[in-house]
């Protein structure tokens, strides 16, 4: 029907909640958190057992339900680091395993999907999608090769914003024939030793930079 033509297609990802609550959601550091408290809390019931000879049956059997409920406890978190271990993943969830934990809005983390969404520049028609990926960083390739996958063209375009700029997912691109056009991501020389962006000058007109030592940067024909 000619709706779609493939010339172009930009990537963009949205957020929604899971029914997974925070709470079972889990990694490692948070098992291992749950495990020493509970340890802690182990060792608080059984120094009360030892340390008080006057407490009455009743007492001493509401302690050591209080262990053995702990140590139940226990056995999940430790299940949950063994099925987490299993699988790789950095991150398990209990209700919907395929709900992340992800940044939602700002700095608020609830559990759910980050949706990634390729769109045709023609009239805006949805082209691919997945939920894969916690963050942007590292969706630009794979998102990108799909699109020119299920769009069979040799050639292609795409557009991001400055999340999905990452070097080795542009060369990627690049090498499939997927030109990028991914707005530059803020550096800071004083963190990792690199110029500052802003210290290199465009030239419109002629396609070119001027670097910080006053020398002409051109395109190799490959990555713009």
């Amino acid at each position: 029907m000619d709706l779609i033509n493939g010339e172009t297609i930009a990537i963009d990802s949205f957020k929604i909640r899971a029914q997974n609550s925070l709470k079972n959601n889990f990694n490692q550091k948070k098992i291992d958190r749950h495990i020493d408290y509970i340890d802690t809390k182990i060792a608080e019931y059984e120094q009360q057992l030892d340390q008080n000879d006057a407490l009455e049956e009743s007492q001493k059997k509401e302690i050591s339900n209080k262990i053995t409920w702990q140590q139940e406890k226990k056995q999940r978190y430790q299940s949950i680091g063994k099925e987490l271990k299993q699988t790789g993943a950095a991150q398990i969830s209990i209700t919907d395993p395929d709900a992340k934990s992800v940044i939602l809005h700002r700095n608020i983390i609830n559990v759910g999907y980050n949706i990634q969404a390729g769109c045709d520049g023609k009239h805006k028609l949805f082209i691919n999608n997945d939920t894969g990926s916690v963050n942007d960083t590292h969706a630009l390739a794979p998102m990108a090769l799909d699109a020119k996958e299920l769009l069979k063209v040799e050639k292609m375009n795409c557009i991001t914003d400055k999340g999905y700029t990452t070097a080795i997912h542009i060369d990627t691109c690049v090498k499939n024939g997927i030109t990028t056009y991914s707005s530059p991501k803020a550096h800071s020389s004083q963190n990792n030793g690199l110029f500052n962006t802003k210290e290199f000058v465009y030239d419109h007109l002629n396609d070119t930079y001027t670097c910080a030592a006053n020398q002409l940067l051109k395109t190799n024909g490959t990555i713009y």
